[in-house]
C-alpha cells in the first residue's frame, strides 16, 4: 500500500514522517498504521520524528500506535519524537503523561 500523503524526509541524523489528520483518524487507521511502520522499519536514522503540523486530532487509536513505535525503536536505541504538535493535541499527550516518555518538539 502506498500512501501519497504520508512523505518521509530522512538524514544521517534523523528521519521525519509527516502525516495528516484524515489518514490517521478514521476507519482506514490500521492500514495506514501498517504503511507507517513499514517506512519506520527501514529507516536507519537515531530519531525518528512524526511531524503532526497538519494533524489537529488525534484518538486513542492513535495514542496505541505512536507507544508502539516508540517502544520498537526504544528496543533498538532509537528515539521517537513527535514534532509541529497543535496546542490541543500537546494538552492532550501532556494530561496522560505521554510526554514524559515521547520527545515533543
Amino acid at each position: 500500500m502506498n500512501i501519497p500523503n504520508i512523505s518521509l524526509v530522512t538524514s544521517s541524523e534523523k528521519s521525519t514522517i509527516s502525516v495528516c489528520t484524515h489518514l490517521i483518524y478514521g476507519e482506514s487507521n490500521f492500514l495506514i498504521f501498517e504503511e507507517i511502520t513499514r517506512k519506520i522499519q527501514k529507516l536507519n536514522s537515531d530519531v525518528v520524528e512524526i511531524d503532526l503540523l497538519k494533524c489537529s486530532y488525534i484518538d486513542s487509536k492513535t495514542i496505541s500506535f505512536i507507544l508502539e513505535i516508540h517502544q520498537a525503536l526504544k528496543k533498538k536505541g532509537r528515539i521517537l519524537r513527535l514534532v509541529n504538535v497543535s496546542d490541543d493535541i500537546s494538552d492532550l499527550i501532556k494530561a496522560i503523561s505521554l510526554d514524559k516518555i515521547i520527545q515533543l518538539n
